[in-house]
């Protein structure tokens, strides 16, 4: 019976940004090497995050990806008006 991690290179997990939880991943942090498959080669990978406000509210309940209109969709897939996910 195959395994769900056949073939898989590398696994990446995003943490809790706490010490207690730091200490129990430190062995594994490192950098995301040959991550990414990009015109014949792999290639390292960077994260960078930017605050867009300051805003202490909590956030807006989460919306199922079907209950989006196909417009929100589409402009955050990035593809022209018209196209559809498939296409």
């Amino acid at each position: 019976m195959p395994s769900p991690t056949d073939g898989l290179q590398i696994r990446l997990a995003t943490i809790e940004d706490s010490p207690a939880v730091q200490a129990i991943y430190a062995p594994l942090a490192g950098t995301t090497v040959r991550v990414g498959w990009k015109l014949g080669a792999w290639h390292d990978v960077a994260w960078y995050q930017r605050s867009l406000g300051t805003d202490s509210a909590p956030p807006a309940p989460p919306v199922a990806l079907n209950e989006l209109p196909a417009e929100t969709i589409r402009s955050a897939l990035l593809l022209p008006a018209g196209r559809s996910e498939a296409s």
